[in-house]
């Protein structure tokens, strides 16, 4: 299974990174991002080369390019970007703010105060 995921805190990158691995998958299909341009160019590079993603997993608050600073709805941004190409990718929101968004797989409040790892497990085993 080979997974996007956009974040750009290396802390809470750290803490899905270590589920996902828990899950079977191998450090090598987690591919992370910290922004919305490279995550774009690397979806972008996943449908030339035939190397596609399963599961895109984003936050909502991330910069658009490198460099740049952290914005409201970027998460939203990559979700349009996959609905306007038209990609069969399935996509997670794991976000500090609790999103109930329906046009994606599933929304996680990453709150010490939810189980989002549990959640996150089962997600993961949907696609064994």
């Amino acid at each position: 299974m080979r997974i996007l995921h956009l974040e750009d805190s290396p802390a809470k990158y750290a803490d899905i990174r270590a589920v996902l691995l828990s899950c079977g998958i191998k450090p090598d299909d987690i591919v992370w991002v910290k922004n919305l341009t490279d995550g774009i160019f690397e979806l972008k590079e996943a449908e030339k080369s035939g190397n596609h993603f399963d599961l895109a997993i984003t936050d909502m608050y991330y910069p658009v390019e490198p460099g740049g600073y952290e914005e409201p709805d970027t998460g939203y941004k990559f979700v349009e970007f996959v609905r306007n190409e038209r990609l069969k990718l399935p996509i997670v929101i794991c976000s500090s703010v609790r999103i109930n968004d329906g046009s994606v797989l599933d929304c996680l409040w990453y709150s010490a105060l939810s189980n989002w790892e549990m959640q996150l497990r089962e997600i993961i085993s949907r696609f064994d």
